[in-house]
């Protein structure tokens, strides 16, 4: 958005009309006339952003699979390698079309993946996922194979009906095959159990830590500790200042955001709703810029503001700032939560005529269940070892 604003500058001092659009710009009182003016000059100027769209697409999600093979069967492959692999699968999830044999094929390589980062219980997730769909007959004994070799190393014992699934599959490949004399060793030696149990840790299944609790709440504001006061003076308007000593490391505040968002760099490995770090996600049925660590968490999603943004969101996070993507979808929430955007805009009139009192503000914030004065996150996992 920045950029688009420094080319209309530019146009317009080359035009010799800016002053004259700042005057015009002056002139206009409320954010529906800012947004028509300014819409129409950018169409004048002919600098309309070109969007580019992704949707759901079959070829482009081989395309992204064939690149994670590459990098899967190289021979020199190490963890960040695998990780990469992972991302490349990840990637084609998100790509293919709802149910079909290229989302079925990019779950089973993501599969193989996760298995080799001993994400056993997650790599049985994508492996019941492929097999629910259209996953070729002819090369299903693997997936079955690596599923019971799973829950062996979860600590389980052979299970019959998964190993007769894997022999009845494999003994559908050809005798020139050249992974079946491989596939039917391991079968045997599973069927012997000699396969080495290696019980998943609860550790490895990340998650985000759960917030810390005030231990001494404020009266004025539950959310912040009693060591501090909310003040107000005409120099530093609405502040907090300490109202005791406080101990080092000691919480002052904790409140959990009204709304979140996540950095671009993560939306393929974090949940979008919860925010944890997800290896076995799930993409929107629809768009392919969100992934999911549960079917509960994409359907919070998509009521809370994604059956809005799905759509759209390729061209949003195009052309805007993640500030601008955030303000939209603030307003999306806002407007969810009240009869309509009339309440809604009565509800910030109100606020707009508070005269600075704490006391009343934060009173009539407990009122508004939260929808006028937003607290918002944008989420940086960076102090997360991930992908």
């Amino acid at each position: 958005m920045e950029n688009l604003l420094l080319l209309l500058n530019s146009k317009l001092i080359d035009a010799n009309k800016h002053v004259e659009v700042f005057n015009q710009f002056k002139k206009l009182h409320t954010y529906e006339e800012y947004i028509k003016f300014s819409l129409c000059l950018m169409y004048e100027y002919e600098i309309i952003p070109k969007c580019n769209l992704m949707r759901k697409d079959a070829k482009a999600s081989e395309k992204m699979r064939d690149h994670g093979n590459r990098i899967f069967t190289d021979p020199l492959i190490n963890e960040n390698k695998f990780l990469e692999a992972y991302k490349k699968y990840t990637i084609a999830i998100a790509l293919a079309p709802h149910f079909s044999r290229q989302l079925a094929l990019a779950y089973a390589n993501r599969s193989a993946v996760l298995f080799q980062l001993k994400k056993f219980q997650d790599c049985i997730q994508d492996i019941n996922r492929a097999l629910s769909m259209d996953y070729p007959n002819d090369i299903k004994g693997k997936l079955f194979l690596r599923k019971s070799e799973c829950l062996i190393k979860l600590g389980h014992e052979p299970i019959k009906e998964e190993l007769d699934e894997a022999t009845k599959y494999l003994d559908r490949l050809p005798d020139d095959n050249a992974n079946k004399g491989k596939l039917e060793s391991n079968l045997k030696l599973m069927r012997e159990g000699k396969i080495t149990k290696l019980i998943e840790k609860l550790g490895d299944r990340e998650r985000m830590q759960e917030l810390p609790k005030i231990e001494k709440p404020n009266e004025e504001a539950p959310c912040v500790s009693d060591a501090v006061a909310i003040k107000y003076n005409e120099n530093y308007g609405r502040h907090i200042v300490a109202a005791r000593k406080i101990l080092p490391g000691e919480i002052l505040l904790v409140e959990k955001p009204y709304s979140t968002l996540l950095c671009n760099d993560y939306s393929y490995t974090h949940c979008s709703n919860c925010m944890n770090i997800v290896w076995a996600s799930i993409p929107c049925e629809n768009c392919t810029h969100v992934v999911y660590c549960s079917e509960e968490c994409k359907n919070l999603h998509w009521k809370k503001y994604h059956d809005f943004e799905c759509t759209i969101v390729s061209i949003i996070k195009d052309s805007m700032l993640m500030v601008d993507l955030f303000s939209l979808r603030l307003a999306v929430q806002s407007i969810k939560e009240v009869s309509n955007w009339r309440e809604l805009k009565a509800e910030v009139n109100e606020v707009d005529n508070w005269q600075g009192i704490i006391i009343l503000s934060l009173s009539q914030f407990e009122k508004t269940n939260g929808r006028i004065i937003l607290t918002m996150a944008i989420f940086r996992p960076e102090n997360k070892r991930i992908l």
